[in-house]
């Protein structure tokens, strides 16, 4: 009996499975059936690898938690590829489910219902398993996790179209869409797909909690932090992953922080704490609270002090002492914040975010108190690490390159100067110089071979450990401390040459080494040197100095005092050249000093330098009018006329003291270059109009009333080629020859150097008109077009019609429109396939073009439903544009010379009444 019940049990639940799978038809059974399977089966591994995908993706995010973190690690595009496959095994698993799952076939009706609003909501539904819509939004994440953002959004689009009508899944789609816009740097459309969530004060806490990080994250990016300080509260206390609850916490405190709410910090850091799923994000946040703690100042740096002797925090203690370096500073102690700065910088993780962190901390330091020299090599240093989305990249990256240059001039004088104190020694001091400078030379190969021997050893060691642990990317991770073992950024994947600040770096780093070198070969060779850098610098150190030298010559042995001895500037002629070194240097100096880093005491004060070491000098004359000028802005009435006297007296034909003597000077001088350019463009009319005798004429006045003038080269220039057009071949070769001589700097001489290598091979000048720019062709084109009758517009309605956006304005972004028009397109004409394409009318007017369309009336239907999308059709009016109907002949029309305004008068006074008028007889 008991064999026969189960038997029964076994056999009824198979037929209720089998029965309860079916998607055919629509029950109660079916329904939940399907749900249940889909749920626990397919969308259930799907969901597993999605959270690994997201887990692998949160693993691949590298933050510096000195600066603003991002709301998603996702936000770092690169970091998609860490999950790319996990995220590939989701899309295939929720398609699977759409594919095998879904039911759309309607349930029988319930007549008895047919009034009740729920019923009818129930009755109008596209799908009837709620799990496959739930694998539609995990479709959607999966792709936007895999940074297929426009994937993304196309999915979420069709989710609103067919499952809009349950307020959750239309919200979290609506937020979805959203992120996607934020991510490609949508800012409008993102902020517009916000404003369409429609339960954003409901008492659904998950959806509301996606909203508000959906619209910080949105803020965030915006750089409008006061704003996103709501959100991100809200967005904190609802999120359930500790991840991304530690994450939100912890951007709460920095922005709370920045605003000086010291107590909300101190609570979002202390959450962060407790929410924190690693060891890094739960000491930022304690040294980050450290800051912003209420307690005394040496209680707090106490306790830091004994966190960075913690073994436990050894590869943090970089982070540790920049926290304690931000602590002093904020105590107006700049010393001990100078001190805890350098301490981070000089550790031996080169490649660590936080000594790039101390390097600009240290670097501004220096640099507000007019340290230029002691802020280069921070702001070098921070230059190498610092990422393009940071945001003190443009002034970290601007500041290395203006102090460089600088570096490298101040290096020019001092070693020069050296070089000549050195020459000045008796022979003894001298010797014994050089042989000091062997010394420390030979100590630094020594110690610096030392410390790589010991890195590549220590690479050896975690690259065993890897192995031994079996992990397989050990390419990656070899890379990874080779790079940092060199002292090169690893964070970053792009190529050297990418980053211009590195290419600077070795750019400056060469010309230590080897001087201002020509390309060419043997550029070692020693008498090409051209010394610009420190005294040590003559022979910077080298990890080849095992090299065999025993062949080498003493002058090319940087171990053998000869090849010192060699460089010293002993003749006059070496010290004079030595002397111009300096004195460019030193007016380059004030040249910076004075323009790029408007530091005008810092420029008067080379100016002087350079005028009391080399006295009055026309090579800069440039800096004595800056003199002037300066001084006489600075209220120093006296020094100005001091230099005002040096100008006029020792260069009385210069501009500058004709500018002095005659105030008048710079108006006559704007006076003249007008005349000159009224006459060039005179005469550049006369060339387009074939009148090259005017041509000629006009070049020899300019020649004799402005020989110096910057436009005598294109004087010559269209002079030549009129002498050519008029028959003259041999004179325009000759007249071309004498242009590259005479102006080798001129932007027209490759033009120029091309037109004679053409003659070179017999070709030569058509005699007769010249169509200059093709000004003169166009204007004979359009008068052929003139005398010829344009066709007239028809108005036939049931051709072949298009729909034509036109746009009017250079400012508009066309591909903006495209894709927005493309987007609507997919919403809601999914059957049918619309032709779009750009092409320009005339100089001023674009078109965006719409096919194609049966008739007028479906073209006009087209276009009054794109009337009724409120979002399109607000960017469509921003951007000015107004839709317009038009047949393939009526645009041909357009083409070859009707007007359009008269076809915009004919559109409305005649094609939309005969349209009107067919409707109502169809009605």
């Amino acid at each position: 009996m008991k064999q026969r019940l189960r038997n029964i049990f076994i056999y009824t639940s198979a037929v209720f499975v089998f029965f309860g799978c079916t998607t055919s038809k629509n029950t109660w059974l079916t329904r939940n059936m399907n749900a249940f399977t889909t749920r626990y089966n397919i969308y259930f591994n799907g969901y597993q690898s999605y959270k690994e995908g997201i887990d692998a993706i949160n693993k691949a995010q590298r933050d510096n938690y000195s600066q603003l973190l991002s709301m998603y690690p996702i936000s770092q595009h690169s970091n998609a590829e860490a999950g790319k496959s996990k995220m590939d095994v989701t899309i295939e698993k929720c398609r699977k489910a759409i594919k095998q799952r879904s039911i759309k076939v309607k349930p029988k009706k319930n007549f008895s219902k047919k009034k009740d609003p729920a019923y009818i909501a129930f009755m109008s539904k596209e799908e009837y398993n709620p799990m496959v819509v739930r694998s539609w939004l995990l479709l959607a994440q999966a792709e936007f996790h895999k940074a297929d953002f426009l994937g993304a959004m196309g999915t979420y689009a069709y989710i609103i179209k067919h499952f809009g009508t349950d307020a959750d899944v239309a919200d979290e789609a609506q937020i979805g869409r959203a992120r996607c816009f934020s991510e490609m740097g949508w800012s409008y459309e993102a902020e517009d797909a916000l404003n369409k969530v429609s339960t954003k004060n409901s008492l659904n806490k998950r959806i509301n909690g996606l909203y508000a990080a959906a619209s910080a994250d949105l803020l965030l990016k915006e750089k409008r932090y006061a704003d996103a300080i709501p959100f991100l509260k809200t967005a904190a206390e609802y999120e359930g992953n500790h991840f991304l609850s530690a994450r939100f916490n912890f951007i709460l405190g920095q922005l709370s922080s920045r605003f000086n709410d010291k107590a909300t910090a101190y609570d979002a850091f202390t959450a962060a704490i407790k929410a924190s799923t690693s060891y890094d994000m739960e000491l930022a946040a304690r040294l980050q609270r450290a800051q912003v703690a209420g307690e005394k100042t040496d209680k707090v740096l106490a306790e830091l002090r004994k966190m960075a002797k913690s073994p436990r925090n050894k590869e943090y203690a970089d982070q540790i002492y920049v926290v304690m370096g931000n602590i002093y500073l904020n105590d107006n102690k700049k010393d001990k914040a100078i001190e805890n700065y350098l301490t981070a910088i000089n550790s031996k993780n080169p490649d660590n975010p936080d000594k790039m962190t101390a390097n600009i901390k240290l670097g501004d330091l220096y640099y507000n108190d007019k340290a230029y020299l002691k802020a280069q090599p921070c702001y070098a240093s921070a230059a190498k690490q610092i990422k393009i989305d940071n945001e003190d990249f443009e002034r970290v990256t601007k500041r290395a390159e203006v102090l460089n240059e600088l570096a490298g001039y101040s290096s020019t004088v001092h070693m020069q100067d050296s070089l000549q104190h050195l020459a000045k020694l008796p022979e003894k001091e001298r010797l014994d110089a050089i042989n000091n400078i062997i010394s420390t030379i030979r100590k630094a190969e020594q110690d610096a071979l030392k410390a790589q021997l010991a890195a590549q050893q220590q690479q050896q060691l975690l690259m065993q450990q890897v192995q031994n642990n079996g992990f397989s990317d050990i390419g990656t991770f070899g890379q990874h401390n080779a790079a940092a073992s060199a002292g090169t950024p690893s964070n970053s994947n792009n190529w050297y040459f990418y980053n211009r600040m590195t290419v600077q770096s070795g750019i400056t780093q060469f010309q230590q080494l080897w001087g201002n070198r020509k390309l060419e070969d043997d550029w070692r060779r020693t008498d090409k040197s051209n010394i610009t850098n420190d005294l040590q610098s003559i022979a910077q150190p080298s990890l080849a100095g095992n090299q065999d030298k025993s062949n080498a010559k003493k002058e090319d042995d940087k171990y053998n005092p000869e090849f010192y001895l060699a460089q010293l500037p002993k003749t006059p002629a070496d010290i004079a050249k030595s002397n111009g070194m300096i004195s460019k240097a030193l007016f380059n100096m004030g040249q910076l000093y004075e323009r790029k880093l408007e530091d005008e005491p810092m420029a008067i004060a080379t100016y002087e330098e350079l005028h009391r070491r080399f006295g009055a000098d026309s090579t800069w004359i440039d800096a004595y009018y800056s003199l002037y000028a300066l001084n006489k802005k600075a209220g120093k009435t006296a020094e100005a006329e001091q230099y005002k006297a040096i100008i006029t007296n020792n260069f009385p034909s210069s501009k500058y003291a004709l500018m002095l003597a005659h105030p008048e000077y710079t108006q006559q001088q704007q006076q003249i270059l007008q005349q000159q350019e009224t006459l060039y463009e005179a005469t550049f009319e006369a060339y387009t109009r074939n009148d090259f005798q005017t041509v000629m004429n006009n070049y020899k006045q300019a020649n004799a009333t402005y020989p110096f003038a910057e436009l005598m080269p294109k004087f010559s220039l269209l002079n030549a080629l009129s002498l050519g057009k008029s028959g003259d071949q041999q004179g325009m070769k000759t007249a071309m020859e004498e242009l590259v001589k005479k102006y080798p700097q001129s932007d027209v001489v490759s033009t120029v150097k091309d037109m004679l290598a053409l003659i070179g091979q017999g070709k030569a000048v058509t005699k007769g008109s010249s169509y200059g720019n093709l000004i003169t062709k166009q204007q004979e084109e359009l008068a052929k077009q003139e005398n010829q009758p344009a066709p007239k517009f028809t108005s036939t309605l049931n051709n072949r019609h298009l729909l034509l956006l036109p746009v009017t304005s250079d400012s508009i972004d066309v591909n903006r429109l495209l894709y927005k028009v493309a987007s609507y397109n997919f919403n809601y004409f999914v059957l049918k396939d619309f032709d779009l394409d750009v092409r320009s009318l005339g100089n001023n007017l674009r078109l965006i073009v719409i096919s194609d369309f049966p008739s007028f009336g479906d073209a006009h239907f087209y276009q009054r439903s794109l009337s009724e999308e409120a979002s399109l059709q607000k960017v469509l009016t921003a951007a000015g544009v107004h839709p317009v109907v038009i047949s393939e002949e009526n645009l041909k029309a357009l083409q070859v010379g009707q007007n359009f305004n008269d076809y915009l008068n004919f559109y409305q006074n005649t094609l939309i009444p005969a349209q009107a008028a067919e409707e109502k007889a169809n009605k």
